[in-house]
């Protein structure tokens, strides 16, 4: 295992898309820190408004490259080489997994460091509890795994380069606007203003509000809730959107992140012991 990912680490740090990936995380917290700054000359914004935003966007940057970094490998025949002097396929597996982690986190970091560095010189430290601010650090690393977990078996299993990155580009899309409709379910109103309309089309208001029918009971938004805690673009928009407020359910979020990784990592593994890689 050690060899292995010595090799890939090597292989890691010469990996141009991985340097432009993190350029990339690193410019958008230089931006992000600058909007803060603005957003603190008409309220009083604090640091921790954006400062985990790297949840959202991480997503994408995990799929473009664990698609493109893994699928290298059956391109240019690297993992058969692996296998043939005596790695065994679990390994294999778990080496690809913890490179791209370590990849994906540093991304991340790089955010993280390039804002917090700007956020506190234009408006100052941390405000937010400092168990609250490692329990939501957790949950955003966790939230990195379960991406990262989802590429790797995808990637794993699709020898072509560009099927995998495409693959898991689009799934990272379809998960982001299924998160989106959910949301909007959410927060539809319970209730809405009842409106009348005059003789002159003036538009009133009736003096009451009515049910709305589109307004999900306790048992359905229970549902919706946990349904957009599980989607990892759910759980990234909660994570980057501090402004709103503190997350309702942080304690169910790195639970189901870690059955996402789980569940994924050990089914791949499964599945990539008996794949054929002739």
């Amino acid at each position: 295992m050690n060899k292995l990912l010595a090799a890939n680490f090597s292989r890691l740090f010469k990996n141009k898309l991985f340097w432009a990936l993190t350029a990339l995380s690193a410019l958008i917290g230089l931006l992000l820190g600058l909007y803060l700054n603005t957003l603190d000359i008409y309220y009083n914004a604090v640091i921790e408004h954006f400062i985990f935003y790297y949840a959202f966007f991480i997503g994408l940057f995990a799929a473009v490259f664990c698609g493109m970094f893994l699928g290298s490998e059956y391109s240019n025949g690297a993992i058969r080489n692996k296998l043939i002097i005596g790695h065994s396929r679990y390994a294999v597996y778990l080496a690809n997994l913890i490179v791209c982690l370590a990849a994906c986190l540093m991304m991340c970091l790089a955010y993280f460091i390039v804002y917090f560095i700007l956020g506190s010189l234009l408006v100052g430290g941390l405000v937010i509890d400092t168990g609250l601010f490692l329990g939501y650090l957790g949950t955003s690393i966790l939230l990195v795994l379960a991406y990262v977990s989802i590429y790797t078996i995808i990637s794993m299993l699709i020898t072509s380069k560009a099927t995998g990155s495409v693959v898991c580009i689009i799934l990272f899309i379809v998960l982001l606007f299924y998160a989106m409709l959910v949301y909007e379910k959410l927060n539809v109103p319970e209730y809405y203003d009842n409106f009348t309309s005059e003789a002159d089309d003036e538009v009133q208001s009736g003096g009451k509000q009515i049910e709305n029918p589109d307004n999900h009971n306790n048992t359905d938004g229970a549902v919706y809730e946990f349904i957009f805690d599980l989607l990892p673009p759910g759980q990234g928009y909660q994570l980057s959107s501090l402004v709103d407020g503190p997350i309702a359910h942080i304690w169910r979020l790195p639970l189901l992140s870690l059955f996402i990784t789980l569940a994924t990592t050990l089914s791949g593994m499964l599945i990539f012991r008996r794949k054929n890689l002739k």
